[in-house]
């Protein structure tokens, strides 16, 4: 997908209620989110942000206009 899409892992957030699963998009410098009622617990050096549900995590994002 990376590839296909010209997407940079740099610029990309990936998100995952199960940690092992974020551990190879932090490896392409992906941001990390572990979403869930056992994300706050994690302590995972490679999970960058934690929650229990998104809608809370997406509202505090700030985000750019795409125009």
């Amino acid at each position: 997908m990376i590839e296909r899409h010209g997407v940079d892992p740099r610029r990309a957030a990936f998100f995952e209620d199960t940690e092992k699963n974020l551990k190879p998009a932090a490896d392409m410098g992906m941001a990390t989110v572990l979403v869930g009622a056992h994300a706050p617990a994690s302590t995972a050096p490679f999970v960058d942000h934690r929650t229990e549900t998104l809608p809370p995590f997406l509202n505090r994002l700030p985000l750019r206009d795409a125009a």
